[in-house]
């Protein structure tokens, strides 16, 4: 979506065709579908249905995202044009015409129709997903454009980007089961995942506060300084979002915790042995040159497989579950198996054995 967390490949390489660079798919797929994913996985758990069952509809939303992320994607490079040119920042539209923006704009706007027909029983569903179309419009287009409003532009980014493409994946699962009975699990999936989003935003903004200090784009961070947003999500942010994933946790049963509490471990002992071989850090929000958002493959990586092989052990039939979802999300994965491989590299002796 608007933010593309711990991948900096450029849009506009060489590789890519100038259409593709514009829909940003690689600042997107992995980075903001898997979280959604592991939202449903927890939610069949917490409802004591078999996720292969509820495949379908899990992937009926998964492909639902796919036209308000690259719409997104090109509104938000569309509308930025002249600021990116002050601030020298660069963007793949610069200097192109409007026609084919626009034409893939309306492409992606009929995309989203379409999926409001699809749902159109259910209202529920389609107050959720317009509420994205809307968020991703507030936040772009003039006059409104909440971007350069502070408080108002990251909260919207973070509800279009996070909060409800979380709550449609556990909304997936549900099924024929009454919404009003689910309200406390829904609340602790919205409280999470907005306050995951924030965490992002303001990681984005930080990275790119001089940029839109030259812009003159007054986002969240812009007004009130990189120290300021960093406290605001230390002390506000991270714990809200640490008492919603808990409760969370809670709610879905003993399975589901253990689950959790075993992807935690391996995700911790990761962090831990990546800042001692590779000098990594985790932030809680803050650019550092080699950081990465704290929590994020935890929710990426660790936590979803580590759900689908607790879905797997309850009915095999998940499998094929799994085998998919490592087939269509490789990227993160991978980055995980290349970092545990090199820990065995002797040029990156643990400095506890050094000592």
């Amino acid at each position: 979506m608007t933010q593309a967390i711990g991948n900096d490949e450029a849009a506009g390489s060489g590789s890519r065709s100038r259409n593709r660079s514009w829909i940003r798919a690689s600042d997107w797929w992995e980075y903001k579908l898997l979280p959604p994913l592991a939202v449903a996985y927890a939610t069949s758990l917490y409802l004591d249905r078999t996720l292969y069952d509820a495949l379908a509809p899990i992937a009926l939303v998964l492909v639902s995202l796919i036209p308000g992320a690259i719409y997104v994607s090109v509104l938000n490079d569309l509308t930025d044009r002249g600021d990116d040119h002050r601030a020298g920042k660069p963007n793949p539209q610069i200097g192109s015409g409007k026609i084919l923006p626009l034409a893939i704009l309306a492409t992606c706007a009929a995309g989203g129709v379409l999926f409001g027909y699809i749902w159109r029983d259910n209202p529920f569903m389609i107050a959720v997903y317009a509420t994205g179309w809307l968020a991703f419009s507030l936040y772009s287009l003039p006059p409104i454009r909440l971007k350069t409003r502070g408080a108002a532009g990251a909260l919207c980014d973070a509800i279009g980007a996070n909060t409800v493409p979380a709550v449609l994946a556990a909304l997936a699962c549900f099924a024929t089961a009454p919404v009003a009975e689910q309200t406390a699990w829904l609340a602790g999936v919205a409280i999470w995942s907005t306050c995951f989003g924030l965490r992002g935003i303001l990681w984005h903004q930080i990275v790119d506060f001089e940029f839109d200090r030259l812009a003159g784009a007054n986002t969240l961070v812009a007004r009130i300084g990189v120290e300021a947003a960093a406290r605001w999500a230390r002390r506000v942010i991270f714990p809200l979002e640490l008492m919603a994933i808990g409760s969370l946790a809670l709610l879905g049963g003993p399975i589901a915790l253990a689950a959790g509490v075993v992807a935690l471990a391996l995700y911790g002992w990761l962090v831990w042995e990546r800042n001692d071989r590779f000098l990594m850090v985790v932030r809680i929000v803050g650019h550092h040159p080699r950081g990465t958002l704290f929590l994020h493959e935890f929710y990426d990586v660790f936590l979803p497989l580590a759900l689908l092989v607790t879905c797997i052990a309850i009915d095999p039939r998940n499998l094929a579950v799994l085998v998919l979802h490592l087939l269509l999300f490789p990227q993160r994965w991978r980055q995980v198996l290349d970092d545990v491989t090199r820990l065995r590299d002797p040029q990156y002796e643990s400095s506890r054995r050094s000592r």
